[in-house]
């Protein structure tokens, strides 16, 4: 299990905890003191998230897919 945390200057916290195996996502849960509209979005990006490759690219990719999705 991995753990990190981001916080702009003057600005929010993100803070993730992911369990990696063999290069795959098994869980992740990411929190902070911000918020997301819709307030599901997390959710749903967490679960997105699990069983995809660690791999900055890939992560990046479901994230942009899952937002255009939302809107």
């Amino acid at each position: 299990m991995g753990k990190a945390e981001y916080k702009v200057a003057g600005g929010k916290l993100i803070r993730t905890t992911v369990t990696v195996e063999n290069g795959i996502i098994r869980d992740i849960k990411l929190t902070g003191d911000f918020f997301m509209h819709p307030e599901d979005f997390i959710e749903e990006l967490e679960e997105t998230l699990r069983g995809a490759p660690f791999n900055e690219k890939v992560i990046v990719e479901h994230i942009k897919t899952l937002a255009s999705k939302r809107g």
